[in-house]
Parts: C-alpha cells; structure tokens; sequence
C-alpha cells in the first residue's frame, strides 16, 4: 500500500492484526448479530446532577457513531453534543453510555426506536460530557459456532494485546496514509483524521509486537523495556518525542520500524504525543460452556482498548462473518 512518499510492505501487514497461534481449532464468530454481545463497564458517579445527561443504551446491529447521529437526530441537537467513551461493533448487541446536553428533551428518545436499533436503560444527571476512554472495560458474551474441535477454556489467559482487525477495516492504511502525506492541503473532520491517525499508530504497534511475538518474547521485560503497571513490556503508539525505551528492547522496536521510517515522521509532524500500550492483554472472569461439539458459548472481561477477536485468536482461528 502506498502514496507516492510514503509505502507500508505487505510483509509489514502480513498477520499484524491476528497476532495468536497456529494451528487452532477453526470458529465462526458473529454468524448472527445476537452471537456478540458487549457491555461497557462504566458506573456514572453520585451526585446525581449536573449540565449533562447520560443515557445508558441498547444497541442492535448499529455502530457507535451512528448510534450517536441517531441519538443526535432525535433530540435535534449537533452530533459533536454527543458523548461516548469507547466504540462498538456494529455487528453486535452492546450497552454503552452516551451524553448530551441535560436541556435536551430527552424524552423524546424511544424506550425502542422504530427500526428496534436503540434502547434507552437508564439515564443520570452528570457534572460532564462523556469522553473516550473513561471506562475501564467491557464485559463480553460471544457464542462461536462450527467449532472444529473442542479446547479447554482456562478461568483467565494472557494474550497478545495487538490491535484487531476491525481498527483497520479494508482500506483504512491506505486512506490513512493518503491523507498523512498530504495533510496540509487535504482537509478532513477531525473524526476522520483521528481514525486515520490511530490506525497508523496500531499500525506500528502490531509490528513491534509481532516481532516480540517472533522471538518468544512478548509478556516479559527484557533489557531496556519499559513495564505497565502491571509489570508487563509495553509497546509504542507512535508520535512526537523519543521512545523510552533502552538497550535490548530499543533494538527490537528500531528494527522492527525500520521499514515505516517515514510514516514515524509523518505522526509526529502531526503533532500527536507518543505514548505506551502493554504488549499483553489479560482475558478474565472466563466463563465457558459447550452446549454442543461444535458450539462454545464464552463470558469474560477485557481492559479497555482490547480486542475480544485477539484474545480469542489464541485458541481458534476466527472466521469473523462481520468482515464479509
């Protein structure tokens, strides 16, 4: 994939966003919308009152953003005064907060939408606007049909924490680095550009931590890492300022970029700070159950910012009906 500048090899996409082992049983994820449910672990905090509302919601077979232009349709009011913290899935059934401005007419909001997409739960005051990333998990319930064969499912597993395949969609790496070579002329909304400047830093991630992944490496320091924590090795989300890392870890991250050289350059001229990600994800809570051979039924919780998709790589290898 490339721009005239700026080019991202196939070898440096190759499996970036199915880090996990080989040779799993084989699964089908998402044959029906009801087979992935999220929730989103979030408690609005008392006092109950304040300028903004927030509105816990059901969602079904919608995304996130449209979710909230739907929400902003409703109650007449400009998308930017809808709040959320983390994105869905739009294949799926999730319940997530979202915000808006507590003068709204909130009642306005069906209890079930004409179309049976949203559902209101509840809904608090609160002193401010929902931002991204104020929750600290989600809760998920995933049924994975045509299971090939049947695995032992443990109470908790560690994982590749790579970002999933949904963060870069068909196109995304491509668009995205479009628009990073010729971001000054090429204007776009800023939801735009922070996708594009996500992917690109999920991008860079997924390809240190594959070469973490290579060398056996991954959820232990070595020489120079810099730790969660948690005491796990983290990974960079590239942008300005230089990496923390030292010795034997620098080593891996300097070659494992090499390649991506001018799309390193490209993120900090954008100005976005870099920042650390851990290189490990922790499934817990697990709750497992095969109703049938070929039928798993599995509950656990996720930190915010990881993908059930990755966690669930490291058992089955996923055809995920939502990419069709």
């Amino acid at each position: 994939m490339s721009g005239p500048g700026f080019s991202v090899s196939a070898t440096a996409l190759d499996d970036l966003s199915t880090i996990g082992a080989r040779h799993q049983p084989r699964a089908c994820m998402r044959e029906h919308v009801e087979d992935f449910a999220v929730f989103e672990i979030l408690e609005p905090k008392a006092p109950f009152q304040g300028e903004h509302l927030w509105l816990r919601i059901r969602k079904t077979g919608i995304s996130t953003p449209a979710a909230a232009r739907r929400i902003a349709e409703l109650l007449k009011i400009d998308v930017r005064d809808v709040g959320y913290s983390g994105l869905k899935d739009e294949r799926s059934i999730s319940e997530q907060w979202f915000s808006v401005p507590a003068r709204s007419d909130a009642e306005v909001l069906p209890r079930s939408d004409a179309e049976g997409e949203l559902q209101v739960l509840r809904a608090v005051l609160q002193t401010g606007k929902l931002r991204r990333g104020v929750h600290s998990g989600n809760r998920f319930r995933i049924v994975l049909r045509e299971v090939t064969a049947q695995t032992e499912i443990p109470p908790e597993w560690v994982f590749p924490n790579a970002f999933g395949s949904r963060r870069f969609g068909t196109d995304n790496v491509e668009q995205a680095l479009k628009w990073l070579e010729n971001r000054r002329s090429r204007r776009i909304s800023r939801f735009k550009q922070g996708i594009y400047l996500s992917v690109l830093r999920s991008l860079l991630f997924n390809r240190v931590l594959a070469a973490r992944v290579a060398a056996g490496n991954w959820a232990e320091c070595i020489p120079g890492d810099v730790a969660d924590v948690t005491g796990f090795p983290t990974g960079p989300l590239w942008g300005r300022g230089r990496s923390s890392t030292m010795g034997d870890a620098a080593g891996f991250e300097s070659a494992a970029l090499e390649p991506l050289q001018l799309v390193r350059e490209g993120l900090e001229y954008a100005g976005v700070d870099q920042s650390r990600r851990s290189f490990v994800g922790v499934a817990r809570d697990v709750v497992s159950n095969w109703p049938s051979a070929d039928r798993l039924e599995i509950v656990f919780t996720l930190a915010t910012g990881s993908y059930a998709t990755t966690a669930l790589a490291t058992y089955f290898a996923l055809d995920d009906r939502a990419d069709r």
